[in-house]
């Protein structure tokens, strides 16, 4: 009988995946949401270790550039925005007019306040479909678990 690396990987986390695969039953709906949900966390764990892209220049202001609740927003950035035109757009739009928006914030105050009020509720956004998501929570490269605690 030969086994494959891939069915190895699969029996260190269900122990009898290669005895119920040689019975041949069926995999469950709930074990297959499950291995969607652990694929998504490794390419977001992943994504995170290979991304030299550190821009995110509104959070980095308000927050600091190395803070967890920036890096939220990369992740945000890097799993669900890189996915769609729409959202490529969105970034290359953000990019072009982000230096600008930091500019506006250190000149006006009400900018520099209704910026980081927006910029805490898409963090919030974020962090929570994230979570929902396990991305955050399977993912030994983040510090995002107590995200909620921290000040605003």
């Amino acid at each position: 009988m030969w086994v494959s690396a891939s069915d190895i990987g699969r029996a260190a986390s269900c122990p009898r995946y290669l005895q119920l695969k040689m019975e041949g039953h069926a995999v469950s709906h709930e074990a297959r949401y499950a291995r969607r949900q652990g694929d998504r966390a490794h390419k977001a764990f992943n994504q995170s270790l290979s991304s030299n892209d550190r821009r995110c220049f509104i959070a980095s202001y308000h927050y600091g550039a190395d803070d967890p609740r920036t890096e939220v927003l990369r992740l945000f950035r890097n799993i669900y925005l890189h996915r769609s035109v729409t959202g490529r757009l969105l970034i290359w739009v953000y990019y072009k007019t982000g230096p600008l928006w930091i500019h506006l914030c250190r000149w006006c105050t009400p900018i520099h306040t209704l910026t980081g009020i927006f910029v805490i509720q898409v963090t919030r956004q974020a962090h929570r479909l994230l979570v929902c998501e396990r991305v955050i929570a399977n993912n030994p490269a983040s510090k995002m678990v107590s995200i909620t605690d921290a000040r605003d």
